[in-house]
């Protein structure tokens, strides 16, 4: 996670800079060295994790849990154990492999858990939104094995709750570029010269008045087709981007954050700690939310019937 921050933060900077030449090149050829060092630093972390994945003798599925022996979500477990075709040409080679053990530990390791501390936050803040949720999970479940992918898919509520989180505290709330062909092309009606950089802001776009009611309130409901939200512009909201160069962890994330929360309802009766008030507005952003603040919650195992 540090050196995902650390990342994070120089990605930012850098690109600001890139509008200040010839300022950039300078900083950019003083980082350099630093910046290999620390690269180098999560190949050899990466690669040590992958040697001691490989060497595990058992078959468990990596995502134990979160899905069943059927599922067609891909994991490292499958790849791992056909290693009579490691470093062949039917197989992958080991560079391959650790690239994508490394694509895998970066987008898993951030993204996710941000929204979760989003979303209760943003629940303890609320507490009939809190109320409303515990209710539809609890009747739903008696005990939490029977929580997995396909029954959460039947809390509408939930289901409401985290797309909210998405719009209000987006995992990574801010620009993600795309370049226009060299010829030119027509956004929204205006033609853009070409090889210019376009972007969406993750954070301004579903914050506008323009785009939702009422944009800085935590309101579930605008997601269930309420009357006064029937003006809220839904499509708005693309946190995990959109076309050929989406996240391609969606899928993995959405299952992820949809069976834990879940969980944490089901288990825990949840209480914010007086010194987390204010946490949203501690929050800093360099691409990603960077060290985020600990949100201080007290837990009680919850009493059920």
């Amino acid at each position: 996670l540090q050196l995902l921050h650390q990342a994070g933060r120089a990605t930012a900077i850098l690109g600001l800079l890139q509008k200040f030449w010839p300022l950039d090149r300078i900083v950019l050829t003083l980082f350099a060295r630093y910046a290999r060092a620390e690269e180098m630093k999560f190949r050899t972390m990466m690669t040590e994790k992958l040697l001691r994945r490989l060497e595990l003798p058992d078959l468990r599925p990596d995502m134990e849990g979160l899905c069943d022996s059927g599922s067609s979500l891909a994991d490292m477990s499958s790849i791992c154990h056909a290693q009579k075709r490691l470093n062949t040409k039917e197989g992958m080679m080991f560079d391959e492999l650790a690239k994508t053990g490394g694509l895998l530990i970066a987008a898993g390791a951030e993204t996710t858990a941000s929204l979760l501390s989003g979303v209760t936050y943003h629940l303890l803040m609320n507490p009939s939104v809190l109320a409303k949720l515990t209710g539809e999970v609890r009747n739903a479940f008696k005990t939490e094995s029977e929580i997995n992918m396909t029954s959460v898919d039947n809390l509408e509520y939930l289901l409401a709750v985290l797309n909210e989180a998405l719009r209000i505290f987006p995992p990574v709330p801010d620009n993600l570029n795309r370049i226009t062909p060299k010829e030119g092309c027509m956004i929204a009606g205006h033609y853009l010269p070409g090889k210019k950089y376009v972007a969406i802001n993750q954070w301004a776009a579903p914050h506008s008045s323009a785009n939702f009611t009422r944009p800085y309130e935590f309101i579930p409901e605008r997601w269930m087709g309420d009357a006064e939200f029937m003006k809220d512009k839904r499509r708005v909201v693309n946190p995990f981007s959109v076309g050929p160069r989406n996240c391609l962890g969606r899928n993995l994330a959405n299952v992820e954050m949809r069976v834990i929360l879940a969980r944490m309802i089901l288990n825990l009766d949840m209480e914010l700690c007086e010194e987390s008030r204010g946490w949203l507005e501690a929050n800093r952003i360099y691409l990603l939310f960077e060290d985020k603040p600990p949100l201080i919650v007290k837990l009680t195992p919850a009493i059920r019937a």
